[in-house]
């Protein structure tokens, strides 16, 4: 899941810079910001992208515990209401906000990170 955002990003990214570097160096008119904005596009894509594969070398470096007791990386936490639902997280280094479906049957597991509001807790 994380591996297909790095690889779409990848691509928006290398589409953005390609434009921003092959747009005319001087504007056509006054309006034309075409590069410019092009560039800024290419800027914030390559700040996810590095942020997205920081967090994948995290994640392929975890070493779950065998069982925690408690909510630190890599426990997953049940938070149950009076009605009876039931929420699901994991807790990741990253990937934080993603939904995981484990089964057609099962319930949905949010990752969280520590880092998050939730993960701070």
């Amino acid at each position: 899941m994380l591996e297909e955002e790095v690889a779409d990003i990848r691509i928006g990214f290398e589409e953005a810079r390609r434009t921003s570097i092959e747009s005319p160096g001087r504007m056509q008119s006054r309006y034309d910001t075409m590069g410019v904005e092009a560039a800024w596009v290419a800027d914030g894509l390559a700040k996810n992208l590095k942020s997205k594969i920081e967090s994948l070398a995290r994640l392929r470096q975890l070493r779950l515990p065998p069982a925690p007791l408690k909510g630190c990386v890599g426990a997953v936490v049940g938070v149950g209401t009076p009605e009876g639902s039931e929420s699901i997280y994991f807790i990741l280094p990253g990937g934080g906000g993603q939904t995981v479906q484990p089964s057609e049957k099962g319930a949905p597991v949010v990752i969280v990170t520590p880092g998050s509001p939730a993960g701070r807790r």
